[in-house]
């Protein structure tokens, strides 16, 4: 038995909740004849109860969500609130559609005593490339949570990753780009001393786990350009190679793919793993995202690999092509 009061946190979009203050809760354990009562004052956010606490109450609040019939949804799936650990985001086509979804939850808060902070909110308007004479109106536009008005912001870093109104993954690209940058600058200054396979093993543990590169759009040439120029002249630093170095030789040195064939790779082993993920949700919005071609990022990038492996493939024909045929 749970006796509790909490004040999660909420935004829409990008919709960070977190149980931040329990006032009282009571669990009690029976085991055999013995019982053993449990009392907390309080839980604060990281505490082992508040990613139970906050799906207790946050259950409730999906089901009317769901049950509203407002919101996105893909085929027959509904997409206007997704929950991930103490996260919640609201989707909807249009602003009329996001108040209603913001008024169920402003009555789901009044019932079951939740305080939404609308100042730890933020909302994000989407456009897709054809109708981006909607952004100026849609920018406009104002939302409110328990009486408070939402910032509308253009740009967000949820979970580590930057989330753009145009959803090109520029700003995340040059933001890995300087992370990276700097942990390059350590691992040379505090291990310099150390031979090069040791640096370089360094290099591979700790410089190259770029969270959120399985979601940059291949077709942003110039911001990832300017991350893989990085990224070689980091090399070439790690592994105290002379500056004009080629960069074709720094895969063979490295024993290591080229970073732009790494991206590629980790990109398409992503959208793969979403193609056959055991969720139908999953495999739904990705399938959907395919035929959206500019309008996604599964279908830029599967588009992307398309036109290049096609090119590849004139190209590998036409030195066939070229080669003098032999004569018996």
């Amino acid at each position: 038995m749970v006796n509790c009061k909490v004040t999660p946190l909420g935004i829409i979009h990008l919709d960070y909740l977190i149980c931040q203050k329990v006032t009282h809760c009571c669990i009690k354990f029976y085991s055999n004849k013995i019982k053993n009562e449990l009392h907390f004052t309080s839980a604060t956010a990281g505490n082992v109860l508040s990613p139970v606490l906050f799906c207790v109450h946050i259950h409730g609040l999906l089901t009317k969500l769901l049950e509203s019939g407002v919101g996105c949804y893909t085929s027959d799936n509904f997409l206007g609130a997704l929950g991930y650990a103490d996260d919640i985001v609201l989707i909807a086509p249009s602003p009329s559609a996001m108040r209603k979804l913001l008024a169920i939850c402003d009555g789901y808060a009044s019932d079951y005593d939740i305080i939404f902070n609308a100042d730890k909110s933020k909302s994000i308007v989407f456009v897709s490339p054809n109708q981006r004479f909607l952004v100026k109106a849609m920018n406009s536009c104002v939302f409110y949570i328990g009486g408070n008005l939402i910032e509308n912001i253009s740009s967000y870093v949820h979970l580590g990753h930057v989330i753009t109104a145009q959803l090109d993954g520029f700003d995340d690209i040059l933001k890995r780009r300087n992370n990276y940058i700097g942990q390059v600058n350590n691992v040379a200054c505090y291990f310099d001393k150390l031979t090069q396979r040791v640096r370089l093993k360094l290099h591979q543990s700790y410089c190259s786990s770029l969270c959120g590169w399985k979601l940059w759009s291949l077709n942003n040439y110039c911001a990832i350009e300017r991350f893989c120029v990085a990224w070689r002249k980091g090399l070439r630093h790690i592994m105290g190679l002379p500056y004009a170095a080629h960069c074709h030789l720094l895969p063979l040195l490295s024993n290591t793919l080229p970073i732009f064939n790494e991206i590629c790779r980790h990109s398409a082993k992503f959208i793969l793993s979403c193609l056959c993920s055991g969720s139908a949700l999953v495999r739904t919005v990705a399938n959907y995202g395919i035929p959206a071609r500019s309008n996604s990022f599964t279908g830029r990038n599967a588009t992307f690999y398309v036109i290049v492996f096609s090119q590849r493939l004139i190209s590998d024909s036409n030195r066939l092509r070229s080669v003098p045929q032999i004569q018996l």
